[in-house]
């Protein structure tokens, strides 16, 4: 079994090894008849450098935590729960590419029984985001666990829920500061979303709820499928284009929320007004 530290050192596809169905690039699919499917993405922005463990906590100058605390959360509730599908994919941060190339070579026979999936692919502890028109029965159900919804930009989860009609959340796993050289994850809330999605697994939601479809702005980069989107929220100024939030911190080179943990470079902002 793979410590934290080894899915956070190991190579991407290194990660893939073992899986049912993959095309050794893109996606790996570990097979299961459980109604919950657990997906988290390999690929980091940057490589883990200068690792420091600390006793509650692993930072480094390059970590990839986002995603590899997901990574490791799948693998150790595989071993808890062999009969839990699980779906790996690669490419998430270049736009979800891994997803899409998955999307277009599985069928839905594959995931059959599945009724939720469930991302682990979110800064921060006890929340979950959806991106997509989420049905009430679904939300019922996650939130009886504990979990409280926030807002979330992307996850290539909805590039899954969008293709299959199967309901997805992202769930929060216990890293901070990710797409930064700042990024650090914190243990015990890492073992504490795996300890709640352990209950979620041994009591599954039993039936498929099919969500409405999400919109993708045209001029709207990856990141950013926002079906409330707002160009009054995004063009103001000092504060996030995601979430809204004034709780931003400028940097050097990029912006960086500390509400939802999105960061931005004014090139963008640039770019997306002259287009409009």
């Amino acid at each position: 079994m793979r410590t934290i530290i080894d899915c956070i050192k190991a190579n991407p596809l290194d990660l893939f090894e073992g899986a049912d169905l993959s095309d050794g690039k893109n996606y790996a699919y570990f097979a299961g008849k459980g109604e919950i499917l657990l997906q988290a993405h390999v690929d980091t922005i940057f490589p883990a450098k200068k690792l420091k463990e600390f006793k509650n906590f692993i930072t480094g100058k390059g970590l990839g935590a986002d995603d590899r605390a997901g990574v490791f959360a799948c693998l150790e509730l595989k071993q808890r729960f062999p009969n839990m599908p699980i779906l790996l994919t690669n490419f998430e941060e270049s736009g979800g590419k891994g997803m899409e190339t998955m999307v277009l070579s599985l069928s839905d026979e594959v995931f059959k029984n599945v009724n939720l999936a469930i991302a682990i692919d979110r800064m921060g502890v006890g929340n979950y985001v959806t991106y997509n028109d989420l049905p009430k029965k679904c939300k019922n159900y996650v939130e009886s666990f504990g979990w409280h919804e926030e807002i979330g930009s992307f996850s290539d989860i909805q590039i899954f829920t969008g293709f299959y009609e199967i309901p997805s959340v992202n769930i929060a796993c216990g890293y901070y500061n990710q797409h930064t050289k700042k990024e650090f994850l914190v243990l015990d809330e890492l073992q504490f979303t795996i300890d709640r999605l352990s209950e979620m697994l041994e009591e599954p939601i039993n039936k498929r709820y099919k969500p409405k479809k999400t919109v993708r702005n045209n001029y709207w980069d990856y990141r950013y499928w926002r079906d409330d989107f707002s160009s009054e929220n995004y063009f103001g100024k000092g504060q996030c284009p995601f979430c809204s939030s004034l709780d931003i911190q400028d940097y050097a080179d990029f912006v960086y929320c500390n509400q939802c943990g999105e960061t931005w470079h004014a090139s963008e902002i640039e770019f997306i007004e002259s287009i409009n």
